[in-house]
C-alpha cells in the first residue's frame, strides 16, 4: 500500500506549492460562483403572444357615441408594451368606421396609433350630413386609458356631392 501513496503525484509536490494551487483554484471557482450570481437563470422575456386585443369608446363627432373592437397583429414587444399593425372596427350612433395602422401600447395604458379610416354617417351624425362616406387618416394617443383623436377626412365623391374637407375630435376611453 505504500507503493501506491508513493505513486501518488501530490505527494511528490512540496507543501508550499500545493497550497498556492489550493488558493487559485478556490479564487478561480468563486469567480465563477459570482458570475453565476449575476447572470439571471432566465433571460427576461416580454410576455404575450402575436395579437392584442383593442377595445374602447369615443365621444366626438360624427359618430357621436362609438364604440370599437380590434386586433394589434404585434411584431415588437417590450417589457411593458407592443407595436404592430391594427384593424379596428368602429359603429356609433350617427357614424361608423373601418380603420387600419400602426398601434403601439406601454405601461399604464399609455397608447398611440395612427390610422387610415373609411368612414361612413347615418341617422343624425354631427357636423356633417347622413348618408356620407369619408376617407381620412386618424391620430389617437392616450395615458391611462383616456385620450384624444383627431382626424382630416375627405368626403367621397358620391351622389353629386363633390369632395369636402372635415377635421373630426374625439375623447377616446379605452386602448
Amino acid at each position: 500500500m505504500t507503493g501506491l501513496l508513493a505513486a501518488d503525484p501530490m505527494t511528490q509536490i512540496p507543501p508550499s506549492i500545493r497550497f498556492v494551487l489550493l488558493a487559485a483554484a478556490l479564487a478561480a471557482s468563486g469567480g465563477a460562483v459570482q458570475a453565476q450570481e449575476d447572470a439571471p437563470a432566465v433571460p427576461a422575456q416580454p410576455r404575450g403572444g402575436p395579437v392584442e386585443l383593442l377595445a374602447g369608446a369615443r365621444v366626438g363627432w360624427p359618430q357621436q357615441v362609438s364604440g370599437y373592437v380590434g386586433v394589434a397583429l404585434v411584431r415588437k414587444r417590450y417589457e411593458n408594451g407592443y407595436a404592430g399593425t391594427s384593424l379596428v372596427v368602429e359603429p356609433g350612433l350617427g357614424a361608423g368606421a373601418v380603420r387600419v395602422g400602426w398601434t403601439t401600447a406601454g405601461g399604464i395604458g399609455m397608447t398611440a396609433r395612427a390610422q387610415l379610416s373609411i368612414l361612413r354617417t347615418w341617422r343624425d351624425p354631427w357636423v356633417v350630413g347622413p348618408d356620407q362616406t369619408w376617407l381620412g387618416a386618424d391620430a389617437q394617443a392616450g395615458f391611462g386609458y383616456v385620450g384624444v383623436a383627431v382626424g382630416a377626412y375627405v368626403r367621397a365623391p358620391t351622389d353629386g356631392a363633390g369632395p369636402a374637407p372635415m377635421l373630426t375630435l374625439n375623447l377616446v376611453l379605452g386602448n
